[in-house]
C-alpha cells in the first residue's frame, strides 16, 4: 500500500508499505522522494509493486546473517530435526558459520564470500563431507531467506571439493555364519542376527519391544528406537525415528520367529517395557549403549 505527500518544496514523497521484516518483526517501509507530480510518484509504486511481485528485493536489508540464522534455525527449521541432529545442526552454526559469517548483513553475502568460508574451511583440515553439511545449513537458511524476498539469488552456489565414498564391503552367507558362530555365547549375537536378517538400524534394534512384534504372522513393526543424546549423554527411548519412511513393518524368516520365540521365554520377568534387547546386566541401560558402539565397529 502507497500514501502520497507534498513536501514543503513542492516536491511529492511517496511511502510504500512492504509489512513486516519475517526476521525481525519490524514494519518494513520503503520511501521516495523527489517527484515533481504525484503522477510521477505514483508511477514509481506501480513499477515497484512489479518488482515485488517477480520477486526482486526491494529492501536495503541490513540483518545480520548470525541473527537471521537463529530466527530461521529457532523458528522454523528445529521443529523438523530429530535429537541428534539438532545438536549437529548448532555445531555447525555457533562453531563455523557465525564466528566467520556472522556480523555480515543479508545483502552484502556474495557468493564470493561464500566461496572464500568454504575455502577456509577446507584449508583448515575440514573434511569434504564436513563442509558439505556445514553448507548445506548455511543452503537451507538461504533458501529461507530468498523464500520470504529477503535476497534475490543464492550465495552457497560455489565450487566445493569432491570426497570419494568410502567403499563398503559386505560380508558373505560364509563369513557371516563363521562370525555367528564365534559369537554364540555373548551378548552380540542376538542383536548381530536380529540385524542380519532385518537391516534394522542399531537404534531401531535396542529400541525393538515384544509389543512391536507379530511373532504368529513372523512381521516386526518398527515404530520406536533408542538413540544417544549427544548433549546430556543418556540413553533416550523414542517413538520419533529418523524418517517418515523409517516406520515400516519387515517380514521375518522362520529361523529368526523360532529364535526369538525362545528368547522371549527366557528373558527375565524384571523386563517390565518388554525390549527384546537387553545390557548383560539384563537393563535397557548404558551399557546397551556400547553394546551399541561395539556392533558399529564390527558390522
Amino acid at each position: 500500500m502507497a500514501s502520497y505527500r507534498q513536501l514543503a518544496n513542492k516536491k511529492w514523497e511517496v511511502t510504500i508499505d512492504l509489512g513486516r521484516n519475517p526476521a525481525t518483526g519490524k514494519r518494513m517501509r520503503k520511501f521516495k522522494g523527489g517527484f515533481k507530480t504525484k503522477k510521477e510518484a505514483t508511477a514509481y509504486a506501480n513499477s515497484l509493486s512489479v518488482d515485488i511481485s517477480n520477486g526482486l528485493n526491494v529492501v536495503d536489508n541490513k540483518i545480520l546473517l548470525k541473527d537471521f540464522i537463529m530466527s530461521w534455525y529457532n523458528d522454523y527449521k528445529v521443529k523438523t530435526l530429530s535429537l541428534n541432529t539438532k545438536t549437529n545442526y548448532e555445531s555447525r552454526i555457533n562453531n563455523y558459520i557465525i564466528p566467520q559469517l556472522g556480523n555480515i548483513s543479508l545483502e552484502k553475502l556474495t557468493t564470493a564470500t561464500v566461496q572464500q568460508f568454504y575455502n577456509e574451511l577446507i584449508n583448515k583440515g575440514l573434511k569434504p563431507n564436513s563442509c558439505k553439511k556445514i553448507m548445506e545449513t548455511l543452503s537451507g537458511c538461504f533458501k529461507y531467506a530468498k523464500k520470504l524476498k529477503l535476497i534475490n539469488y543464492m550465495p552457497t552456489d560455489v565450487e566445493k571439493v569432491t570426497q570419494e565414498s568410502n567403499k563398503v564391503m559386505a560380508w558373505d552367507d560364509l563369513q557371516l555364519k563363521f562370525f555367528l558362530k564365534q559369537i554364540k555365547d555373548t551378548n552380540l549375537y542376538m542383536p548381530t542376527l536380529i540385524i542380519s536378517l532385518t537391516g534394522l538400524r542399531i537404534g531401531e534394534m535396542c529400541g525393538l519391544r515384544w509389543d512391536n512384534v507379530d511373532l504368529e504372522d513372523g512381521v516386526i513393526h518398527v515404530r520406536e528406537q533408542v538413540i544417544n543424546d549427544k548433549t546430556n549423554h543418556e540413553l533416550i527411548h523414542t517413538k520419533i525415528l529418523k524418517t517418515n519412511t523409517a516406520f515400516r513393518s519387515i517380514s521375518i524368516p522362520p529361523v529368526l520367529v523360532n529364535i526369538l520365540t525362545n528368547h522371549k521365554e527366557e528373558q527375565p520377568q524384571s523386563n517390565e517395557k518388554g525390549f527384546i534387547i537387553l545390557d548383560r546386566y539384563g537393563y535397557l541401560g548404558t551399557c546397551l549403549w556400547t553394546l551399541q558402539r561395539r556392533l558399529l565397529s564390527i558390522l
